[in-house]
């Protein structure tokens, strides 16, 4: 398999070039005077790297279905994407955000697809870590190389402190992570619980994530009339499942990504407004 041809005429940075090679050297012992890069030599003023933490205190975060995917549906994927010579990009960030006893599989583990699979991730959703905006990408060496030289003239990297944060996330201890998905295994059993008592909603329980995409196609309305009608009657705030595609058309979208008592009250009030509606 080849990269497109015209990435061939996109050159590696000249500058990388020089960072690389500083490195290997400095890697080695060599002391280098840096007159390469073109940063200030100062530190950041005081009331800046103040307001950038207050910000930080400040972490708001701001994917339907939440299912999940068995080995055998994986498998056939991928005999899929190889019987007609696809690369496969997997979005994999909920990969810890699984509950009733599922397993994540990531696609590059499946047989012959690790030299065709671009694995992605982030720090966003299991470290609620969504404003920091740092992920990042797993792929092989031939499209990673291609993936750098278009990536090294839009951004050059993640900001300092976010690669802190995330180097701490990952290699730190996982105790409250863990405890995160604990509380949103508790908020789904409520949610889930609540939505299939109410009248006109059908159900697929969620596997993971932290959303629940219940049909709507019972209460006799679509998913928009749905949201508008939830949001003006229950005072909650629903995603019309039409925005996800055909498939999720009917559906409206249930985020349980917040407080269990503000969840106990958008499900009382939900069912309030559905059971006025009969």
């Amino acid at each position: 398999m080849k990269t497109a041809r015209r990435m061939e005429h996109i050159p590696f940075s000249g500058i990388r070039r020089v960072f690389e090679e500083i490195g290997r050297r400095e890697k080695s012992g060599e002391k280098i005077i840096h007159l390469e890069i073109g940063r200030p030599d100062f530190d950041t003023p005081a009331h800046i790297k103040s307001a950038a933490k207050q910000a930080l205190d400040n972490n708001t975060p701001h994917n339907p279905t939440g299912a999940v995917y068995d080995q055998k549906s994986l498998e056939s994927l991928a005999l899929f994407a190889g019987n007609n010579d696809l690369f496969v990009l997997s979005d994999e960030i909920y990969e810890k955000l699984i509950f009733d006893g599922h397993r994540h599989i990531s696609f590059a583990t499946l047989p012959n697809m690790r030299e065709r699979t671009i694995t992605i991730n982030g720090l966003s959703k299991l470290y609620a870590m969504t404003g920091w905006r740092l992920g990042y990408a797993a792929a092989p060496k031939m499209l990673a190389e291609a993936m750098v030289r278009v990536h090294q003239y839009t951004t050059v990297c993640a900001v300092t402190f976010a690669q802190s944060g995330g180097y701490a996330a990952l290699s730190g201890s996982q105790e409250e992570a863990k405890n995160m998905v604990s509380a949103f295994e508790k908020r789904r059993r409520l949610v889930c619980e609540r939505l299939e008592a109410m009248p006109g909603i059908e159900l697929v329980k969620p596997s993971g994530a932290f959303y629940a995409l219940p049909s709507v196609q019972g209460l006799g309305m679509s998913a928009k009339a749905c949201a508008d009608y939830l949001l003006d009657n229950a005072k909650i705030a629903v995603v019309p499942g039409d925005a996800f595609g055909e498939f999720a058309q009917g559906t409206i979208r249930i985020s349980y990504a917040n407080f269990y008592e503000q969840l106990e009250k958008a499900m009382d009030q939900m069912q309030t407004a559905l059971e006025a509606l009969s």
